[in-house]
């Protein structure tokens, strides 16, 4: 349950956080909406169409959807472009308003100098509408909005002067952009192209749009197609303007403004997660559950807790076969083992029944479905303490002119524990065979040689593992034959 409670609170932190950058995407770029529903659309008509089965229609709309959809995509690749440019530059939550307090100022000096120097210029500030979409032309660049910048655009040797900038958030986004121009019949002869295109444009979309006079050197303000001089063209009256139009208030209310709807945000994101994890994780173990297949895996059986002085004898074999139940591509563990605890069991001849509680080692996505053999018989008898003597195992490959004429083993009896009820007294333990195909002369010979010891003999504490072998090796008498 802890493990669980962990992964769910990781997957909501982690989806809260993607969730709150989608929302702040959506939320500075309103076309990225458009771009998902029109995705929308396609897929749902697509899969509408396949579940229909019509034949050429089918045929038709699948050749059109890859076209339709590079196309739509590449319509929106600006936007795009300007996500991307804000992640790099890590804005991912911060809520704005449409011209930040600091373009402000920029904007006012810029306006100033340009009216002064009667250059003409032609700003566009995009709302809610898709403004975007009713300009041609231009290029798309990303930049801050700065004064040298805007100058340098709007001067008469810029390939770009005549045509409008477009500033959204804050920053650049597109320059010599062409606008819809409005009709001129019935405009004031004093209205030249700009004002037209700047009337053009805001009679069709809710943007802003600021023009200066090249003729005139005013500066005037266009909203809903209604054109208004603004006042004295010096920096404090333009900044007031220019705050009053972007409803930008110095006192910091669009801020907390702002933070509101941040945290707000925030909120959607955090309870969406919230939902979405938990449903999603009853939705799989409902609907989404893996189809269990069956396999073999051997183990080995090992006794826990036998009593002091006792030990199991007669056991028929050591291993098992478990027939298992589980995921397909789970893997199994070699080391499985049926652990069988002796700490209550009486001493005697006991049979006892193998059960799934009893494996150990295997994953818990695992069900035992029966052991072969289901149960077990062997006899849990107490160890002996012994004297038990000792001997050579045999002696090899000694020269055929040679004998071995007697031998001494020292010590001649250890003291052993022995746990093998068929161990009788006269059975000895004996050291490994002992090569004597080096001996080169007759005389007695001193060897340290390793006993064999049986794992069910333990030998007492401080017991030597060697022994030292006495062997006194005789020339070998040749027969004699009789005459």
């Amino acid at each position: 349950m802890t493990g669980k409670f962990w992964l769910h609170l990781i997957d909501i932190a982690v989806c809260t956080f993607v969730l709150r950058v989608i929302l702040g995407w959506l939320w500075a770029f309103p076309r990225l909406l458009r771009l998902i529903i029109t995705l929308g659309v396609i897929v749902a008509v697509v899969a509408s169409l396949v579940l229909l089965e019509l034949p050429f229609a089918g045929v038709l709309i699948a050749l059109l959807t890859l076209p339709a959809t590079i196309i739509i995509f590449l319509s929106f690749l600006p936007e795009l472009s300007r996500i991307y440019q804000t992640a790099i530059r890590g804005n991912l939550f911060r809520m704005r308003a449409a011209q930040s307090e600091e373009t402000v100022p920029e904007l006012a000096e810029t306006l100033e100098q340009l009216a002064a120097e009667r250059k003409g210029a032609l700003l566009v500030f995009p709302n809610q509408h898709d403004a975007e979409g009713l300009i041609s032309g231009g290029e798309d660049v990303d930049a801050v909005v700065k004064r040298s910048l805007l100058r340098s655009i709007f001067d008469p040797h810029c390939p770009r002067h005549d045509g409008a900038v477009v500033i959204r958030n804050g920053r650049i986004i597109k320059i010599g952009g062409v606008l819809p121009l409005a009709s001129a019949e019935g405009a004031e002869a004093k209205l030249g192209t700009r004002h037209l295109a700047a009337i053009g444009l805001s009679e069709r979309c809710d943007a802003d749009v600021i023009v200066v006079s090249e003729e005139r050197g005013v500066v005037s303000h266009v909203r809903e197609g209604m054109l208004r001089e603004l006042g004295p063209t010096t920096k404090d009256a333009l900044e007031d303007e220019l705050f009053a139009i972007f409803g930008v208030r110095r006192d910091r209310a669009q801020d907390r403004r702002a933070a509101l709807w941040s945290l707000g945000l925030w909120g959607v994101a955090l309870v969406v997660a919230l939902a979405g994890s938990f449903t999603v994780q009853i939705l799989k173990e409902r609907y989404l559950v893996e189809p269990l297949v069956q396999t073999g895996a051997d183990a080995r059986v090992q006794f826990t807790e036998v009593p002091r002085n006792y030990y199991v004898d007669g056991l028929a074999t050591q291993s098992c076969t478990l027939q298992l139940r589980g995921p397909r591509n789970l893997d199994i563990p070699r080391a499985l083992t049926v652990n069988v605890d002796l700490s209550r069991t009486a001493p005697g001849s006991v049979e006892i029944n193998l059960s799934p509680e009893m494996v150990r080692g295997l994953p818990r996505e695992m069900e035992v479905l029966r052991i072969e053999p289901p149960r077990i018989r062997f006899v849990l008898e107490k160890s002996r303490q012994m004297e038990i003597p000792l001997d050579v195992a045999s002696f090899n490959s000694l020269p055929r002119e040679f004998v071995v004429a007697s031998y001494q083993v020292v010590p001649e009896k250890i003291q052993a524990t022995v746990r093998d009820r068929n161990w009788k007294t006269s059975d000895r333990l004996r050291t490994l065979p002992i090569d004597l195909s080096w001996v080169s002369e007759a005389g007695p010979i001193v060897l340290n040689e390793p006993l064999n010891i049986p794992a069910s003999i333990e030998p007492a504490a401080g017991t030597p593992r060697n022994v030292r072998v006495t062997v006194e090796i005789a020339p070998r008498t040749p027969v004699r034959k009789r005459p």
